[in-house]
């Protein structure tokens, strides 16, 4: 069992570890910017080039929300098809859920239909 003067000492342990780590961080950040602006040079990239880069999708590798597949018309509960398989369809062929229109426009991406569930025996 660790005791409460055991857990202060291991708190100020990792305080002095995280402001040793800052401090190396913080030393060695001119010399990645050294090496950055070498490569620039070294392969003509601009400072607007990186940034329009860091604009674009190219550049954002925030998770894109994936359009929904599949709808429960009982709860308005939509599924993308990845991941786990709703509750909802447990049973059911997931064909009956399918989305064949999203808004006015037909999905343009071709739908290929659900795997066939997978029997536990």
């Amino acid at each position: 069992m660790i005791t409460a003067d055991k857990y202060e000492e291991l708190l100020l342990q990792r305080a002095r570890l995280d402001a040793e780590i800052a401090a190396v961080r913080s030393a060695r950040q001119s010399d990645v910017i050294v090496q950055i602006v070498k490569l620039m040079h070294e392969y003509d990239i601009t400072v607007e080039a990186i940034q329009m880069w860091l604009e674009t999708e190219q550049g954002d590798k925030r998770r894109r929300r994936i359009r929904p597949r599949y709808w429960n018309p009982q709860t308005g509960e939509t599924w993308s098809g990845r991941g786990k398989r709703p509750r909802w369809m447990a049973g059911r062929d997931p064909n009956e859920f399918l989305l064949t229109m999203l808004g006015n426009e037909p999905d343009p991406r071709p739908v290929r239909p659900a795997p066939p569930l997978a029997d536990k025996e």
